[in-house]
């Protein structure tokens, strides 16, 4: 399943749970079953289900399925897109994206909700933990760490430096109009 149709199905769980909560559990799915019951078959597929169930369910009810080429990497799961490139020696844990034009390579660890993008480079034995972003044209190499939700972006140049918390380093302005611009382009 890519990310938006997870985010799809979590987001529909989520509705179902909400209204569950505030309907006081009184609200019958055709007649039959509480919202509980609905709620545990959602999240059993939500568990289980494969990528082509998904593709033919949203296919029936009228979605166009479109594939941006992200495949989750062989030493973490996390998803690369196919116009990115990283290494095998890489770590990218689940929930974290590279994407774009993207490089990463040598002893690099991404784990969180990481997302490298743009023509950024990460090399090195650099850590990039929790919501960290290097985007734009920015490089991070050496034994750096980029946590939190620090922004590295524009034109930065991060060297065995520990970047954490909400710190930006890089043009905040070039990665707002990057951001943007990609928004505008989906």
């Amino acid at each position: 399943m890519n990310i938006a149709e997870k985010q799809l199905m979590t987001e529909l769980y989520h509705i179902a749970k909400e209204w569950r909560d505030y309907s006081g559990n009184e609200w019958s799915f055709h007649g039959k079953e509480k919202i509980d019951d609905v709620l545990a078959e959602a999240e059993r597929v939500l568990n289980n289900i494969t990528d082509i169930e998904v593709e033919e369910a949203m296919s029936n009810l009228g979605f166009k399925i479109v594939d941006r080429g992200y495949k989750p990497h062989s030493n973490g799961g996390g998803m690369v897109q196919s116009t990115a490139s990283v290494g095998p020696e890489v770590y990218v844990g689940k929930g974290c994206i590279v994407e774009e034009k993207a490089s990463v390579n040598g002893d690099v660890t991404l784990v969180g909700n990481v997302r490298v993008k743009g023509h950024a480079v990460v090399t090195g034995y650099a850590a990039l933990r929790g919501n960290a972003i290097v985007c734009d044209r920015a490089i991070v190499d050496g034994y750096s760490i980029i946590m939190d939700n620090a922004i590295v972006c524009g034109d930065a140049h991060v060297t065995n430096e520990s970047i954490t918390g909400d710190e930006i380093r890089g043009d905040r302005r070039q990665h707002y109009l990057n951001s943007q611009l990609q928004e505008d382009i989906r």
